[in-house]
């Protein structure tokens, strides 16, 4: 699990803010054919402006119907715009 108040306090140092429910995607991609380096980015979002927690999307939660659509639009919004130069 993570740690979400040593997130809190580092993502504070850089200007930004975030609250106790999160949801998070991670994206890896693997750099060569030995798949032994990868480039991993990981994209939050606070889930208090939608109204809902953590434990409601999860399996069994009350909103776990949800999850995939939710997650699908996460998924859309990480990539949008992101652009990585070598």
């Amino acid at each position: 699990m993570l740690e979400i108040s040593k997130q809190q306090e580092f993502l504070k140092g850089k200007g930004f803010t975030i609250g106790d429910e999160i949801m998070m995607q991670r994206l890896v991609h693997l750099t060569d054919a030995t798949k032994r380096n990868e480039l991993m980015i990981i994209y939050l979002e606070d889930l208090s402006p939608m109204g809902m927690t953590a434990a409601e999307l999860a399996p069994g939660g009350a909103k776990a119907s949800s999850w995939q659509e939710i997650s699908n639009a996460l998924l859309e919004r990480a990539i949008k715009g992101l652009k990585v130069g070598l």
